[in-house]
């Protein structure tokens, strides 16, 4: 955020040293407006990669330099030796400095994928700062008095700032509360689901949908044994590993941890041969990794109990149903698959 407020306020202050001293023909009063207006969108860059965590790649550097090295060239040349300097500077310094914001767009997308609604709002906030910037290029072409065409250009400057302003607010806004959101549905440990989101995203599913679905209780066999002899640090290891390979292996289906070591998952719209060969394939694959605790190699199993659930009024009884199937799979040995 701190980048972001450098930005805002040190390009303000630029682009004020930009307006003086752009209409004046010393050559020096030239060079020095030109090199510090390419250098507001680099920081602007700067800003991005600070945002999502990125380290700046040492490209990025020469490029900056390289670019402004010749901007300033070229924008110094068109003002001073050019008859319609005017103009052409204008053209010369709306592609320069515009590529540079488009790069940032570019960025953002990298990044976000523009998922999330303050990313969405920081992408085209940048798009509209190049649009904006097109209308003060022609801005600058239609009107001939030099009042009017500074009027003109200081005002879209100020929107577009401010508009970059808003957009960088939003996106720390809508981005702190999508992070509370996230923290109220998950499971701090293992980062799946947690009941209460569970339970109100099936009965939404069953609600809105005729289709069935099956429910799936799943129990890690002899844990307790584990976190006694390793530790509940070490323990916790294996509740996150198996929560890595829960969603590696029902990455379409509603998955969630419902408390201490059991899990438990949504199967969406799926036959149930579909789901006995999954649920099958994901039992024999625990009991064939090695868990790594504290240097020993763990063998570790779990034990599952399926049901059929259909009605968003029947999610209580279904459960029940699936849990005493879970039980019997428990009680024929363990590392077990029982229906109901």
């Amino acid at each position: 955020m701190l980048w972001f407020i450098a930005y805002w306020f040190v390009s303000s202050s630029i682009y004020g040293i930009f307006v003086l001293l752009d209409n004046t023909s010393h050559a020096m009063s030239l060079l020095v407006s030109s090199s510090l207006l390419q250098l507001i969108p680099y920081l602007f860059i700067i800003s991005i990669f600070e945002l999502y965590n990125r380290s700046i790649p040492q490209r990025l550097y020469i490029i900056c330099v390289l670019h402004v090295v010749g901007f300033t060239m070229i924008n110094t040349s068109v003002h001073l030796f050019s008859d319609i300097h005017s103009y052409a500077n204008g053209i010369v310094t709306y592609f320069s400095i515009m590529s540079v914001f488009l790069y940032a767009a570019y960025r953002i997308y990298i990044e976000s994928s523009i998922k999330k609604l303050g990313d969405k709002i920081l992408f085209l906030s940048v798009l509209l700062s190049v649009a904006m910037s097109l209308v003060a290029l022609i801005a600058d072409f239609i009107l001939q008095s030099y009042l009017d065409d500074i009027i003109m250009v200081v005002l879209i400057k100020n929107i577009i700032f401010c508009m970059q302003l808003v957009a960088i607010i939003a996106r720390f806004f809508f981005h702190e509360i999508e992070w509370h959101h996230e923290r109220s549905i998950r499971d701090k440990l293992t980062g799946l689901y947690n009941r209460r989101y569970f339970e109100e995203q099936a009965k939404s599913f069953l609600k809105n949908n005729n289709s069935h679905c099956y429910l799936a209780v799943l129990d890690i066999d002899h844990f307790k044994p584990i976190n006694d002899k390793y530790g509940h640090l070490n323990g916790d290891v294996v509740l996150e590993t198996i929560a890595e390979l829960l969603l590696t292996f029902f990455s379409k289906d509603l998955v969630a941890r419902y408390g201490g070591e059991e899990f438990v998952i949504l199967l969406r719209e799926q036959s149930e041969s579909d789901v006995k060969k999954k649920l099958t394939k994901f039992r024999k694959t625990i009991a064939m990794y090695p868990f790594s605790v504290a240097d020993d190699i763990v063998k570790v199993t779990v034990s599952i109990g399926v049901s059929r659930l259909e009605k968003e009024n029947e999610l209580r009884t279904s459960f029940s149903r699936a849990d005493k199937a879970l039980y019997d799979a428990k009680f024929s040995g363990r590392n077990q698959l029982v229906t109901t």
